[in-house]
């Protein structure tokens, strides 16, 4: 989800009005002039204060309109809003979303092991005649694909799949073959299994 972008006076400080002071060194002996002043530089300061708290309760109404939350008491939902804004840990992603190094875990290497047959089969391409090689440049370079492979390398893609079809990797692996050509299930209930993986895990869910 797009973050909003703070504008009008979300996106200002609050300018507070320095007050210097006034300190008479030395006093000059005058009865009562001390404590006058004190008396005015602690009015002057508790009245930056007040300005600036009035400030802050106004900006907190445009936050709730910001967030387009009604209720300008529900400070939970407010909290909530403003946490998945600025704490990465509340954010909510896609779990194709980009990221730092390679995709882990099982299922990515069963999307990788489906997209790649995806492409194999739009193709024409069986399974003697067909390459990791040629398939990872089709997921990386065709639009569909390449928003969840495009960002990853070749080298790196090539070594998933061939992890991907590792059972010691990839246990899911198991799976893959009861709906292969190799499989022990009767040809059409194996075409079943393998047209069921590849509806769950590519990205075209029914697209070739």
């Amino acid at each position: 989800m797009a973050r909003k972008r703070y504008t009008g006076e979300l996106a200002e400080p609050i300018r507070i009005e320095h007050y210097t002071p006034i300190i008479l060194e030395p006093p000059p002996p005058i009865p009562g002039l001390v404590a006058a002043i004190n008396d005015l530089n602690k009015k002057a300061a508790a009245d930056s204060l007040i300005a600036a708290g009035e400030a802050k309760r106004r900006k907190l109404d445009l936050l709730f309109d910001h967030f387009e939350i009604e209720d300008h008491t529900d400070y939970r939902s407010l909290s909530m809003k403003l946490a998945e804004a600025h704490v990465n840990g509340f954010r909510l992603v896609s779990a194709d979303a980009r990221g730092k190094g390679r995709p882990k875990g099982d299922w990515q290497l069963m999307r990788l092991l489906a997209d790649a047959e995806v492409i194999n089969r739009r193709k024409g391409l069986t399974q003697s005649s067909a390459s990791d090689a040629k398939a990872v440049e089709d997921l990386r370079s065709q639009t569909k694909f390449a928003t969840r492979w495009g960002r990853y390398s070749a080298r790196t893609l090539r070594n998933m799949l061939t992890e991907a079809r590792n059972p010691a990797k990839n246990p899911m692996y198991l799976l893959w073959q009861a709906g292969g050509p190799t499989g022990t299930w009767p040809i059409e209930e194996t075409k079943r299994i393998r047209k069921s993986i590849l509806d769950f895990f590519s990205i075209t869910r029914n697209g070739f």
